[in-house]
C-alpha cells in the first residue's frame, strides 16, 4: 500500500495533537511522478513535503497552489490529471476555511 500525501490540522497546531482535519492532496506515486518535479521546477516552498501553511503566508500558498494547479494541468493526462486537478481544487477549499486564527498551522506530509 502506498503512502498518501495530505494537508492536515491539529488541536492549537501541535503536530500530532489531536486531529482536527485532514484532507489528501495525492498517492504518493502520483507526487512523485508529477508533484514532486513540478515543486522543483516551480520552485514550490509550502506544498514540499513536511511544509506547513499559516494564515501570515496563505496568500503566497494560495499562489504557488495555483502554479502547481497551472503545472498539472499542462504536463498531466487522462485519470491523473482528473484525480490531481480535483484533490489540488480541493485543498484551494480547505486553506482559507482552515486558517482562521492566527496561530492555524496546516502540515503537509
Amino acid at each position: 500500500m502506498s503512502m498518501l500525501i495530505e494537508i492536515c490540522k491539529y488541536d492549537k497546531g501541535i503536530m500530532y495533537g489531536e486531529l482536527l482535519m485532514n484532507k489528501r492532496i495525492s498517492t504518493e506515486e502520483l507526487y512523485y511522478k508529477y508533484l514532486a518535479p513540478a515543486i522543483k521546477e516551480l520552485n514550490i516552498q509550502y506544498f514540499r513535503n513536511d511544509g506547513e501553511i499559516r494564515k501570515c503566508n496563505q496568500e503566497a500558498a494560495m499562489r504557488e497552489l495555483e502554479l502547481l494547479i497551472e503545472w498539472v494541468e499542462k504536463h498531466v493526462e487522462g485519470k491523473d490529471l482528473d484525480y490531481l486537478q480535483s484533490r489540488l481544487r480541493n485543498v484551494q477549499k480547505v486553506i482559507p476555511e482552515s486558517l482562521q486564527e492566527e496561530d492555524d498551522i496546516l502540515y503537509i506530509f
